[in-house]
Parts: C-alpha cells; sequence; structure tokens
C-alpha cells in the first residue's frame, strides 16, 4: 500500500482489522501523509534486490520536506526483512501492537533486522518523533528500538530477546540512541 503526497492536502487514510502480506519492499508506504492502521497485520514483506524493505515506512517526502503522521494501534507487525517499523523524519505512535521478528539481511546490517527505527535519515526533513506505548518489541535482528537523531518516548513497554544478526555476530541490542549524522 503506498500513500503519497506531493502538496496539500495531504493524504489520510485508515487501515482496519486488515492483513498486509507477503509483499516486496514495503507493506506499507506513507510518504508526507498520514496513516491510521488499528488491528491489523503487517507481514512477511520481503526485500528488493538491493535488500531494501521494510513492513511499514513513514518518511518525510523528499521534495516538500512535509512530514508523515503515523498511528498504530493495537496491531502486529512480524516476519519482515529490514525494518519492522520505520520512521525517518516523521512522527509516529505505536500503542499496544507487536513488532516482532524482523530479519537483517546481509547488506545492510546498519538498520536492517531492526524492530522499530526511527530517524533523521533525510538531512531536509529533520528529527522524527517516537511514542512507543505499551507494546512488545520482540525477537528481532539487531536492534529492538534504534534511535538516530530523533526523539522518541517508550512507555510500559517492552524491548526483549532481541538476537545478533547470525552471519556475523552484529547486534543484538535492545535499544540504541545515537546522534544525528545531520548535526
Amino acid at each position: 500500500i503506498w500513500i503519497a503526497n506531493d502538496s496539500w492536502p495531504f493524504s489520510d487514510v485508515r487501515i482496519r482489522r486488515s492483513l498486509v502480506e507477503s509483499n516486496t519492499g514495503e507493506g506499507l508506504l506513507v510518504v508526507g501523509s498520514a496513516a491510521t492502521v488499528e488491528e491489523s497485520v503487517v507481514r512477511h514483506t520481503r526485500a528488493w534486490s538491493d535488500a531494501t524493505s521494510h513492513g511499514i515506512w513513514a518518511h518525510a517526502n523528499p521534495v516538500t520536506g512535509m512530514p508523515s503522521n503515523l498511528t498504530l494501534r493495537r496491531s502486529l507487525v512480524a516476519g519482515n526483512f529490514g525494518v519492522g517499523v520505520a520512521v525517518s523524519g516523521s512522527m509516529a505512535t505505536i500503542e499496544e501492537s507487536t513488532v516482532r521478528d524482523t530479519r537483517a539481511y546481509e547488506n545492510d546490517l546498519a538498520s536492517g533486522g531492526a524492530g522499530i527505527v526511527a530517524a533523521d535519515f533525510n538531512p531536509y526533513a529533520g528529527a522524527s518523533d517516537l511514542t512507543l506505548r505499551r507494546s512488545l518489541i520482540a525477537r528481532n535482528d539487531v536492534v529492538g528500538v534504534w534511535v538516530n537523531g530523533s526523539v522518541a518516548t517508550i512507555e510500559d513497554s517492552v524491548v526483549r530477546d532481541t538476537q545478533p544478526y547470525e552471519a556475523t555476530g552484529f547486534g543484538g541490542r535492545g535499544i540504541s540512541v545515537q546522534q544525528s549524522r545531520y548535526g
């Protein structure tokens, strides 16, 4: 599912009690728009040949810098390659959800295998703002929650059983917090 916008008014979608399964690249891509996902499952997203993949990816519009706004409630994001939920230059609220079993791929151990990433990967869009409440982040490769040059509030949540990538032993971190690569 691709939700994108180049100008105002931005797109806004609500996905409820739905299954997004076995897609390639992204299960759900939100660009400069808003998406609310409730009581849904996003799983088994496969990587492109260049090894980029996200179960859910909310990022700022690369032309306008308009951030996305993702709300994920009472949902499961599982068994994806790359990143379970990625937030880049945008806002996300994840509540009462599970992000688990995200697998790494050899070509991108920098972020691949992360359950949740909140980052400022676009120098024109700025930091991300992540709120994670009453959620379970479990059995991901490399890192459970990665905050890079962004703001995160983690409340009443469990991050556990993060595994290092088998081929290299890299990672295994529950929560990783790093400074911006642009600031």
